[in-house]
Protein backbone atom coordinates (compact mmCIF):
# COMPACT_ATOMS: atom_id res chain seq x y z
CA UNK A 1 0.00 0.00 0.00
CA UNK A 2 1.15 3.52 -0.74
CA UNK A 3 0.83 6.33 1.78
CA UNK A 4 -1.16 9.34 0.46
CA UNK A 5 1.24 12.10 -0.57
CA UNK A 6 1.10 15.28 1.51
CA UNK A 7 1.14 18.68 -0.17
CA UNK A 8 4.53 20.44 -0.04
CA UNK A 9 3.15 23.47 1.88
CA UNK A 10 1.81 21.16 4.58
CA UNK A 11 5.10 19.36 5.02
CA UNK A 12 7.06 22.64 5.17
CA UNK A 13 4.59 24.21 7.62
CA UNK A 14 4.66 21.32 10.06
CA UNK A 15 8.17 19.93 9.64
CA UNK A 16 9.89 22.32 12.09
CA UNK A 17 7.33 21.59 14.80
CA UNK A 18 7.45 17.84 14.23
CA UNK A 19 11.26 17.82 14.31
CA UNK A 20 11.15 19.71 17.61
CA UNK A 21 8.68 17.20 19.05
CA UNK A 22 10.78 14.27 17.85
CA UNK A 23 13.99 15.80 19.23
CA UNK A 24 12.59 16.52 22.67
CA UNK A 25 12.25 13.58 24.97
CA UNK A 26 9.66 15.43 27.05
CA UNK A 27 6.41 16.34 25.37
CA UNK A 28 4.50 17.23 28.53
CA UNK A 29 5.08 20.89 27.78
CA UNK A 30 3.87 22.69 24.69
CA UNK A 31 6.66 24.03 22.47
CA UNK A 32 5.52 27.54 23.36
CA UNK A 33 6.81 26.82 26.86
CA UNK A 34 3.38 26.89 28.46
CA UNK A 35 2.55 23.80 30.51
CA UNK A 36 -0.17 21.49 29.28
CA UNK A 37 -2.82 20.67 31.88
CA UNK A 38 -2.39 16.97 32.55
CA UNK A 39 -5.74 15.14 32.49
CA UNK A 40 -6.57 13.14 35.61
CA UNK A 41 -7.95 9.92 34.08
CA UNK A 42 -7.74 7.92 30.85
CA UNK A 43 -11.22 9.22 29.94
CA UNK A 44 -10.17 12.86 30.47
CA UNK A 45 -6.91 12.22 28.60
CA UNK A 46 -8.82 10.74 25.65
CA UNK A 47 -11.32 13.61 25.59
CA UNK A 48 -8.53 16.21 25.71
CA UNK A 49 -6.68 14.44 22.90
CA UNK A 50 -9.74 14.23 20.61
CA UNK A 51 -10.59 17.89 21.29
CA UNK A 52 -7.00 18.97 20.53
CA UNK A 53 -7.04 16.90 17.33
CA UNK A 54 -10.34 18.24 15.98
CA UNK A 55 -9.52 21.85 16.92
CA UNK A 56 -6.11 21.70 15.25
CA UNK A 57 -4.22 22.30 18.52
CA UNK A 58 -1.08 20.46 17.43
CA UNK A 59 0.97 21.46 20.47
CA UNK A 60 -1.47 20.02 23.00
CA UNK A 61 -2.14 17.02 20.78
CA UNK A 62 1.59 16.22 20.67
CA UNK A 63 1.95 16.79 24.42
CA UNK A 64 -0.84 14.27 25.06
CA UNK A 65 0.83 11.53 22.93
CA UNK A 66 3.44 9.05 24.12
CA UNK A 67 6.60 8.88 22.02
CA UNK A 68 5.58 5.41 20.77
CA UNK A 69 2.01 6.52 19.92
CA UNK A 70 0.16 4.64 17.15
CA UNK A 71 -3.11 5.42 15.36
CA UNK A 72 -5.15 3.41 12.92
CA UNK A 73 -8.34 4.08 11.02
CA UNK A 74 -10.66 1.11 10.86
CA UNK A 75 -12.13 -0.93 9.33
CA UNK A 76 -8.93 -2.28 7.80
CA UNK A 77 -10.69 -2.50 4.42
CA UNK A 78 -10.17 1.28 4.12
CA UNK A 79 -6.52 0.46 3.50
CA UNK A 80 -5.22 3.23 5.75
CA UNK A 81 -1.79 2.38 7.20
CA UNK A 82 -1.02 2.55 10.92
CA UNK A 83 0.62 5.88 11.76
CA UNK A 84 3.22 6.73 14.38
CA UNK A 85 3.33 10.02 16.30
CA UNK A 86 5.00 12.11 13.58
CA UNK A 87 2.85 10.62 10.81
CA UNK A 88 -0.31 11.26 12.81
CA UNK A 89 0.63 14.89 13.44
CA UNK A 90 1.04 15.35 9.67
CA UNK A 91 -2.22 13.49 9.03
CA UNK A 92 -4.04 15.78 11.47
CA UNK A 93 -2.66 18.82 9.68
CA UNK A 94 -3.89 17.33 6.38
CA UNK A 95 -7.41 17.13 7.85
CA UNK A 96 -7.33 20.92 8.31
CA UNK A 97 -7.20 21.16 4.49
CA UNK A 98 -10.15 18.80 3.97
CA UNK A 99 -12.41 20.10 6.75
CA UNK A 100 -13.38 23.74 7.25
CA UNK A 101 -14.26 22.68 10.79
CA UNK A 102 -14.92 19.47 12.70
CA UNK A 103 -16.24 18.92 16.22
CA UNK A 104 -16.43 15.49 17.82
CA UNK A 105 -18.78 15.60 20.78
CA UNK A 106 -16.65 13.85 23.42
CA UNK A 107 -18.40 15.66 26.28
CA UNK A 108 -21.75 14.09 25.43
CA UNK A 109 -20.87 10.64 24.05
CA UNK A 110 -23.55 8.18 22.97
CA UNK A 111 -21.72 5.58 25.06
CA UNK A 112 -18.49 5.31 27.02
CA UNK A 113 -16.70 2.33 28.55
CA UNK A 114 -13.55 2.55 30.62
CA UNK A 115 -11.56 -0.43 31.86
CA UNK A 116 -8.20 0.37 33.40
CA UNK A 117 -6.22 2.50 30.95
CA UNK A 118 -8.52 1.72 28.00
CA UNK A 119 -11.43 3.96 26.96
CA UNK A 120 -14.07 3.25 24.31
CA UNK A 121 -16.11 6.24 23.12
CA UNK A 122 -19.11 6.12 20.80
CA UNK A 123 -19.44 9.69 19.49
CA UNK A 124 -20.85 11.83 16.71
CA UNK A 125 -18.68 14.20 14.72
CA UNK A 126 -20.14 17.17 12.87
CA UNK A 127 -18.61 19.82 10.72
CA UNK A 128 -18.19 21.08 7.19
CA UNK A 129 -15.83 20.17 4.40
CA UNK A 130 -13.59 22.85 2.94
CA UNK A 131 -16.00 23.11 -0.02
CA UNK A 132 -18.88 23.95 2.38
CA UNK A 133 -20.59 20.55 2.30
CA UNK A 134 -22.01 19.62 5.74
CA UNK A 135 -20.36 16.60 7.37
CA UNK A 136 -21.61 14.22 10.03
CA UNK A 137 -20.23 10.83 11.00
CA UNK A 138 -20.37 8.31 13.80
CA UNK A 139 -17.18 7.06 15.46
CA UNK A 140 -16.03 4.39 17.86
CA UNK A 141 -12.72 5.51 19.37
CA UNK A 142 -10.65 3.00 21.35
CA UNK A 143 -7.92 4.75 23.30
CA UNK A 144 -5.15 3.26 25.42
CA UNK A 145 -3.40 5.56 27.86
CA UNK A 146 -0.15 5.41 29.85
CA UNK A 147 0.98 7.93 32.43
CA UNK A 148 -1.57 10.60 31.49
CA UNK A 149 -0.89 10.35 27.74
CA UNK A 150 -2.47 8.49 24.84
CA UNK A 151 -0.34 5.63 23.51
CA UNK A 152 -2.77 4.32 20.87
CA UNK A 153 -6.00 5.17 19.12
CA UNK A 154 -8.13 2.88 16.99
CA UNK A 155 -10.83 4.83 15.19
CA UNK A 156 -13.82 3.09 13.58
CA UNK A 157 -16.05 5.12 11.27
CA UNK A 158 -18.49 4.87 8.38
CA UNK A 159 -16.13 3.53 5.73
CA UNK A 160 -18.15 4.69 2.72
CA UNK A 161 -18.57 8.19 4.09
CA UNK A 162 -14.93 8.66 5.01
CA UNK A 163 -13.79 7.20 1.68
CA UNK A 164 -15.84 9.78 -0.22
CA UNK A 165 -14.67 12.62 2.06
CA UNK A 166 -11.00 11.75 1.77
CA UNK A 167 -11.26 11.37 -1.99
CA UNK A 168 -13.21 14.58 -2.60
CA UNK A 169 -13.31 16.74 0.54
CA UNK A 170 -12.06 20.00 -0.90
CA UNK A 171 -12.14 19.07 -4.57
CA UNK A 172 -8.70 17.51 -4.23
CA UNK A 173 -8.91 15.34 -1.11
CA UNK A 174 -6.43 12.76 0.08
CA UNK A 175 -6.44 9.54 -1.89
CA UNK A 176 -6.76 6.40 0.17
CA UNK A 177 -4.37 3.53 -0.38
CA UNK A 178 -5.95 0.63 -2.27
Amino acid sequence: MTEPALPKFLIETNQTFIEAVAASGDTTEASSGSPVTKPTSPLETTKAFVEATTSGDVENMAALMTDDFTWCMLPATLGFPVKNKQEYLLHSAELRRIFAWLKVNVNNPLDVVQAGDTVVLHVIGEGALANGTPYSDEYIIISRCEGGRVCSIKEFMDSEKIRSVLQAGDGVGAELAT
